[in-house]
């Protein structure tokens, strides 16, 4: 299953947001997934909000299902990506601890 890593990153610490995300995106491998890891997305970071969420969604859109990390609910691009892929009716997975 192709999996997208959903979770806050606007706002907080980048060393936070970087093991938490590649923290995930082992998990997820170990589990046999195809993870996409929007840190990842090809763009600098000091691109946008606006550009890393189209770059984000775009590849959202090619997954079967979205992992999404502590802290979503308070992430207005995290509620977008959780919107879309429930929308779309893809496997949402919620991160447990």
């Amino acid at each position: 299953m192709k999996v997208y890593i959903s979770g806050p990153i606007t706002g907080m610490p980048y060393e936070e947001v970087e093991k938490a995300f590649n923290d995930a995106e082992i998990r997820l491998q170990e589990q046999s997934h195809e993870v996409v890891n929007p840190l990842n997305n090809g763009l600098p970071r000091e691109s946008t909000w606006n550009e890393h969420m189209r770059a984000d969604l775009k590849l959202l859109l090619d997954c079967d299902a979205i992992y999404l990390l502590k802290g979503y609910q308070n992430s207005k691009g995290a509620m977008i990506e959780y919107d879309l892929a429930r929308i779309l009716h893809f496997d949402i997975i919620e991160q447990l601890k």
